[in-house]
């Protein structure tokens, strides 16, 4: 697990990408679950946030683990190819993105892996944990929300206590009623951009990050079902 910890840093260096892996699927709840594989060794479970990240903003985090580690880079529910035909409740929940995970690690035969999850990702690891103890071996939560809505609040305040004037400026920006008329998505990734430092201890490494994150980067029609759902 030290490993793990010490490797987490190439979330932040997205000038090189894990190397080309070929998409696995397994069926799960109706829906083919979509995952690729990076190197050898203990396997990692690794849960990207949002809800709606595209697993692809996570590549260069697993081409860091695949130096020591097997890493399991799923795409989740309602994201990359794991999109159902229909996107609402019935398709959509938290309950169904943890039997995925299940699903994936029953098909890859591990009795057991580590679970890394970032943001929402790490609310999704932690629930995981705690309904499917049995399937993980270690925890490993970056930036996470936290277990309830609840603590929202505190995840907030954490993230704006890292801020800025310039970076709650630029929020504030995007913010404005008018620009979110204009283009509700596009706002809000300028939104989640602008909170990026708020992540890192490294405000320099969390600008490697929110310097190349694109608006179709994100899948904010599955995240409203997510939400729904916590």
């Amino acid at each position: 697990m030290l490993r793990i910890l010490l490797s987490i840093v190439i979330l932040v260096s997205n000038c090189a990408h894990a190397g080309q892996a070929e998409y696995r699927k397994v069926e799960s709840r109706g829906l083919g679950i979509y995952y690729r594989e990076f190197g050898e060794g203990a396997p990692v479970l690794v849960l990207g946030g949002g809800p709606g990240d595209s697993s692809d903003r996570y590549l260069s985090l697993c081409d860091g683990l695949a130096k020591n580690h097997r890493c399991i880079l799923v795409d989740q529910r309602g994201t990359g190819k794991s999109i159902p035909a229909v996107l609402d409740s019935t398709t959509i929940s938290v309950d169904l993105t943890l039997d995925d995970f299940e699903a994936v690690r029953e098909s890859l035969g591990l009795k057991k892996w580590a679970v890394l999850g970032f943001s929402y990702g790490g609310y999704m690891a932690s629930l995981y944990a705690h309904f499917h103890p049995e399937s993980v071996s270690g925890l490993v939560l970056l930036g996470s929300m936290g277990l309830n809505t609840g603590a929202f609040g505190h995840f907030l305040d954490n993230i704006n206590s890292k801020l800025l004037p310039s970076d709650v400026e630029l929020f504030e920006y995007w913010n404005d009623q008018a620009r979110v008329a204009e283009n509700p998505k596009h706002a809000l990734v300028e939104r989640i951009r602008a909170r990026m430092p708020g992540y890192f201890f490294d405000r320099n490494k969390s600008l490697l990050v929110s310097q190349v994150m694109k608006d179709g980067d994100f899948n904010f029609d599955m995240g409203r079902f997510i939400w729904q759902d916590i």
